[in-house]
């Protein structure tokens, strides 16, 4: 078994680990010998220090205890770092150590002692000088306890919760005996800590702790009080244009002060300066709301102008970016708050009805007839007018209510203008209707078939008529917009014209029908619409099958003669298969009128 490789590679393993270790050893004994020779040489620097007053007494016998204290134990940290540099310098060859580290390790355990004996020095020299400080002291305090005395006299009679004095004179009271106070503070804690120190008994100053009691409480009104005063000067010069954007968070902050004050202490509530921060916080408080209001996209330059008649002032907020919100604090805008109020409120209610004006005015200028042409003559007739004639119905009644609003004023002229377009565009188009319907009935009869060579003075006034419809529409549906369309001049002048002749046209071909359903008495059991359509095919007797069942009760249709269409031969009656036939004895020849 060879294990030289073993051996070598666990050599090598032992030279790393002593390294190693050699290095965490030497860097821990460093440290430890730099900390006692920095804290030797920094605790000699402190004990050469003069003694002048208390504090630099009271600092050097603290320093000189804990010079002591250390002294006991001082071996049990000089000995461990020595037995570290020993064994270092046993296993490790020579100069693994600097010369300044050398020097440090070999002055260590002469300079502590050095320290030792100045401390034994100073010690003997305090012993001398505490007489004449303890003596100082005693008559340093007695004179404090007068100061205390007279400093809490002054606080009363010229403090600031004295009655009676303006906040902001209270507020500079305030500071001033604030700086008094910290310097009476500090001279309390350097008397007790040189009471301490003599083993003197601790005197009580009842009067400085009322004092800073009563300080205490102040501050917590008057610091109030000038956050508000502060906060209020800073709103008074944002332009009013930011108003709007910040009136949210000046709200917030408003709220927050009026709860720093309501918690305030009891005692505070009967000082005039209380009085005073409450009624601050609250008329701003009452005037935000009326900022939030007057700042909405709503209000105009004529609210402004009510605004200003209110508060008896003039001010240029329109468009005027240098305008400041200190203009309206000052014109007192809470005095006149009814008044406003009912200003913003009615410019709410005039930017609604302005927004409905708008929202109709744009309806109707984009509003279009819809058309389709009448049996491929190449004319356009109206469709689906019912829609539009609701639409202009209900915009009629809208504009009718908001015309008996009393805030419609600013808008009246234009209200009864979009109203008056609207209401002749119904009635225009309410007519154009019925001449429509009216064309469409009589175009059929008129414009061919038996009737119009029959009634030719009617079917040459219905030419004429035809003409003008045709080309009312062609303008019509080039234009489609509902109101320019009913608002053609051509248009208004000619429908009253065409309804007169087509009604002319439409009561003689009533006559012309009662004139046959006399000849022919059967044709009254037939509608008007139908009685038209037979007798304008009555010289196509094929035409005729379909309507035999409308004239007579049991025939569905007769059978003419294959070669000659006028030669009737048989009868066929209602039933479908197998339904009664009647043939003529002798074949009908159908000629001249339908109805003989």
């Amino acid at each position: 078994l060879n294990t030289m490789h073993l051996k070598t590679h666990l050599g090598n393993d032992c030279d790393k680990w002593k390294i190693k270790y050699s290095d965490n050893l030497h860097s821990r004994a460093k440290h430890e010998l730099e900390r006692i020779t920095e804290y030797t040489r920094m605790t000699m620097g402190k004990l050469s220090r003069k003694v002048e007053d208390l504090d630099s007494l009271r600092f050097m016998m603290n320093l000189l205890k804990e010079v002591r204290d250390k002294e006991s134990s001082i071996d049990m940290e000089i000995n461990p770092i020595m037995d570290m540099y020993q064994m270092l310098e046993y296993y490790l060859p020579s100069g693994f150590m600097e010369k300044e580290e050398i020097d440090k390790k070999t002055v260590l355990r002469s300079n502590w002692k050095k320290l030792a004996s100045l401390a034994l020095t100073r010690t003997g020299e305090l012993s001398k000088t505490q007489i004449g400080f303890k003596r100082g002291l005693v008559n340093d305090i007695a004179a404090f306890k007068v100061d205390v005395v007279q400093f809490r006299q002054d606080f009363v009679n010229n403090g600031p919760l004295v009655q009676g004095v303006p906040p902001m004179d209270a507020v500079d009271r305030l500071s001033r005996f604030k700086e008094e106070l910290k310097i009476r503070e500090r001279k309390y804690e350097l008397y007790r800590g040189g009471e301490g120190l003599f083993a003197l008994p601790h005197q009580e100053y009842p009067d400085l702790e009322r004092t800073k009691k009563d300080v205490k409480i102040a501050s917590q009104l008057f610091d109030l009080y000038v956050d508000v005063i502060r906060t209020i000067n800073e709103w008074k010069l944002m332009p009013w244009v930011s108003v709007s954007t910040n009136v949210e968070e000046m709200s917030d902050m408003m709220d927050s002060y009026s709860g720093r004050c309501k918690k305030l202490p009891g005692r505070l509530r009967e000082y005039e300066s209380y009085a005073q921060l409450k009624r601050e916080i609250e008329n701003f408080q009452e005037l935000l709301p009326l900022l939030h209001e007057l700042s909405k996209p709503s209000i105009k330059a004529r609210h402004w102008e009510e605004v200003m008649t209110i508060c008896n002032t003039q001010f240029d907020v329109i468009g005027n970016p240098d305008f400041k919100l200190q203009s309206l604090i000052e014109a007192d805008l809470v005095a006149g708050k009814d008044e406003i109020e009912e200003v913003t409120d009615g410019a709410d209610k005039q930017l609604k009805i302005e927004q409905q004006l708008g929202e109709t005015k744009e309806q109707w200028d984009k509003q279009e007839f819809a058309f389709q042409e009448w049996k491929d003559r190449g004319v356009f007739i109206l469709k689906a007018t019912p829609s539009v004639m609701e639409e202009l119905e209900e915009a009629q009644m809208n504009l009718q209510t908001m015309l008996t609003m009393r805030h419609v004023a600013p808008f009246r002229a234009i209200a009864q203008e979009m109203l008056g377009s609207l209401s002749e565009t119904s009635d225009t188009l309410e007519r154009w209707v019925k001449v429509q319907m009216m064309w469409c009935a009589l175009e059929s009869v008129f414009t061919g078939g038996d009737i119009a060579k029959q009634m030719p003075r009617e079917a040459k006034k219905f030419a004429k008529i035809d003409k003008d419809w045709a080309k009312i529409m062609a303008k019509a549906s080039e234009c489609r917009n509902v109101v320019d369309c009913c608002a053609d001049e051509l248009l208004r002048n000619s429908l009253p014209t065409m309804y007169s002749e087509l009604e002319k046209c439409q009561k003689s071909l009533e006559g012309y029908l009662e004139q046959k359903q006399n000849a022919f008495p059967r044709f009254y059991f037939v509608s008007n619409a139908k009685l038209l359509i037979i007798l304008s095919q009555g010289s196509d007797p094929l035409a005729m099958n379909e309507y035999y069942e409308n004239v007579f009760d049991a025939i569905q249709y007769v059978e003419h003669d294959k070669k000659d269409k006028t030669i009737i031969h048989k009868l066929h009656g209602d039933g479908g298969d197998g339904h009664e036939v009647v043939p003529f004895v002798k074949p009908l020849k159908a000629v001249r009128n339908i109805e003989e």
